[in-house]
């Protein structure tokens, strides 16, 4: 389908003109003479001028968010469900977007379709965008039959996803900001601040006390380095972020972080319940087990877990049971192992493994809390010490000062 720009006239010679989608012009005159217009002018509309891939990169037009995701699966599988064909929904959501990144996509997916290629084919373009597990259940709803239904699981999803993430990132949020204001304040105290004490104390030759003198010398030392200080965090920023894009260095970080006291098992938590929760729907849908797994580890996002998963797939290809693989993972507690072997003896693994993914939902929740109620107090100790520390040192001599000038 293309889009016309059409001007025409009704039989009392009154203006009519607007836009329409259709195969062809000739298409476009016919349905003006059906409706009792004569057509003046048909010409094919052209599309908005494109911002250069390069360019739009650069500006991050072409990013598509999570949540831009989320909105296209739950507006699609309703446009579905209500008896439109897959071209008629997508088109109607290009008419209705708003991120550019998005409306690309979706111009090319109306683009394929119309040329008869499948869902699958089409969104298999944009599997940077769309990942492997989501593409797999697409593909699986096709296969079966059972779309409509694949819509509604992606849904529930990307949701839980989304929760997940919303829920481990709000507890670093509120510490990274007290941590960063904490480092500019320092940085203003050794620069400015310190500095003019200095020059009063040395101007006095006051024996000042040992807090004083490692106050004078951290900050001699900024001012006079700032420059290397600076260009030796540039270059570790840039080390870390080169060694972090290699498999090893991901690997390494991941596993770290699982260990940090207080966020490690909050992060721990949100990955498996995204394994698990995603399993559960994969499975339900039809997948096999092994290619389930496989497709699933896809969406957790820490290496180390991920490696953990891939070894469970290679257990259950040399012919082990899920619950062994799983107990041979070592990424859930024995209460967790106890759910899933009564889930295979059962006949009912995705819903046991769903509720293990529910159980850490509901345990993020908690520690969410908790922690958050424990940051507060922890954070400002540290501050009030580091700044009593500050004030001690800076301080100090001048009451000395003044009590040798009562005496006097």
């Amino acid at each position: 389908m293309q889009t016309y720009r059409y001007k025409g006239r009704n039989r009392r010679g009154e203006p009519l003109e607007g836009t329409i989608e259709s195969p062809s012009a000739q298409a476009v005159a016919r349905w003006l003479l059906d409706t009792s217009h004569f057509p003046v002018t048909i010409e094919l509309e052209k599309p908005p001028k494109e911002t250069p891939p390069w360019l739009a990169r650069l500006l991050g037009e072409d990013k598509v968010r999570p949540l831009e995701i989320e909105y296209f699966t739950r507006q699609v599988g309703t446009l579905s469900r209500a008896g439109l064909s897959m071209l008629q929904a997508i088109q109607s959501m290009q008419r209705a977007s708003t991120g550019k990144g998005m409306a690309r996509i979706l111009r090319t997916l109306a683009q394929d379709l119309d040329k008869g290629a499948s869902l699958s084919q089409a969104l298999s373009r944009h599997h940077a965008v769309f990942g492997d597990f989501y593409l797999s259940m697409i593909r699986v709803g096709e296969e079966s039959g059972r779309l409509n239904e694949v819509w509604q699981m992606l849904l529930r999803q990307l949701e839980f996803d989304r929760q997940m993430r919303q829920r481990v990132s709000s507890v670093m949020r509120y510490p990274s900001f007290v941590l960063a204001a904490l480092v500019v304040a320092l940085l203003v105290f050794m620069l400015f601040v310190i500095p003019v004490f200095a020059d009063i104390y040395k101007s006095m030759r006051l024996e000042l006390p040992a807090v004083t003198q490692g106050l004078i010398a951290a900050s001699g030392f900024v001012t006079l380095h700032w420059w290397g200080i600076l260009a030796g965090l540039a270059l570790g920023a840039l080390g870390a972020s080169r060694a972090l894009r290699t498999p090893q260095g991901r690997y390494a970080w991941d596993k770290a972080k699982l260990r940090l006291p207080l966020f490690g098992p909050i992060m721990n938590k949100g990955a498996i319940g995204r394994f698990c929760e995603g399993f559960a729907t994969a499975y339900r849908s039809g997948v096999p087990l092994v290619q389930a797994i496989d497709v699933v580890s896809g969406i957790v996002d820490n290496a180390f877990i991920r490696d953990r998963v891939l070894q469970m797939r290679q257990g259950l290809e040399r012919g082990q049971g899920f619950s062994r693989v799983a107990r041979g993972a070592g990424i859930f507690s024995q209460t967790e192992l106890q759910m899933i072997i009564v889930g295979e003896e059962a006949g009912a693994i995705d819903m046991m493994v769903s509720q293990i993914a529910r159980i850490h939902q509901e345990d993020l929740d908690y520690d969410v809390n908790r922690l958050s109620k424990s940051m507060e107090p922890l954070l400002l100790g540290f501050m009030g010490g580091l700044v009593g520390l500050l004030l001690l040192g800076i301080f100090t001599p001048m009451w000395d000062m003044s009590q040798l000038a009562m005496k006097r």
